[in-house]
């Protein structure tokens, strides 16, 4: 395993993931740290509404959009990224069988940083302390490695790149549309794990904020498993 994870660092180009990262945390701290109070403020002198009113749902869909958005481009890197498969490396089993899992670990890890500073920086929920947000962080790295197996898996199946980023965009759209409806409408987002870590981070109750992350993870742990197997499937093809 860690002969493998030598040779995947040598041959993956983290430049991309990491500019991309920064660039995307970065980005968050620019809508949440200026356009919104702006916005804010011109909105209510002119309308009398008050944004800020909305700043926990708007600042925790935009801190889920960093899994999201790394999961994009770290597929779209495996996608360009060919030199693996004619490597010698390749025939090496334990490298071949590991290859993909290494992939995943650095995704996760590298949302697991910038997530963790966003909710450090912004704080989506300041009423939480740090072993909640610690929590949350340890959620949505995870989701990084989701929509990544999600994107590589269909585009892999034929599906139209569109239509993938579609589905995707789903998975994340469930943030703020289960935070802000009200019971049943609720009950269509439940097939999605961003969903299910976005109530844990806001509900009061220890407990309860335990419950819903455990539906997270376990949803997301199934689907990342019959992803993770189907791309090796389809790849051996």
């Amino acid at each position: 395993m860690w002969n493998s994870f030598k040779s995947y660092l040598k041959l993956l180009k983290l430049t991309r993931i990491i500019l991309g990262s920064f660039l995307t945390f970065l980005g968050i701290l620019l809508v949440m740290k200026i356009v919104f109070p702006f916005l804010g403020q011109l909105t209510f002198s002119r309308t009398g509404f008050q944004v800020s009113n909305y700043y926990s749902v708007i600042s925790i869909t935009l801190v889920c959009l960093i899994p999201y958005l790394i999961g994009i481009l770290y597929a779209r890197v495996i996608g360009a990224d060919r030199s693996y498969q004619s490597s010698d490396l390749t025939t090496d089993p334990t490298f071949r069988n590991s290859f993909l899992l290494i992939r995943m670990i650095f995704a996760a890890f590298v949302c697991f940083v910038f997530v963790l500073l966003a909710i450090l920086v912004v704080k989506p929920v300041p009423t939480e302390g740090w072993l909640r947000n610690l929590f949350i962080a340890c959620l949505l790295s995870i989701q990084a490695p989701f929509v990544c197996l999600l994107f590589c898996t269909l585009v892999m199946h034929k599906v139209k790149r569109i239509s993938v980023f579609i589905l995707c965009s789903i998975f994340l759209i469930t943030v703020p549309f289960g935070l802000l409806v009200h019971h049943p409408w609720n009950y269509f987002a439940f097939f999605s794990p961003f969903y299910w870590v976005a109530w844990s981070w806001v509900i009061m109750s220890p407990m309860e904020s335990l419950l819903y992350g455990s539906i997270a993870l376990i949803l997301t742990s199934v689907i990342i498993v019959l992803l993770f197997r189907n791309y090796n499937m389809k790849k051996r093809q």
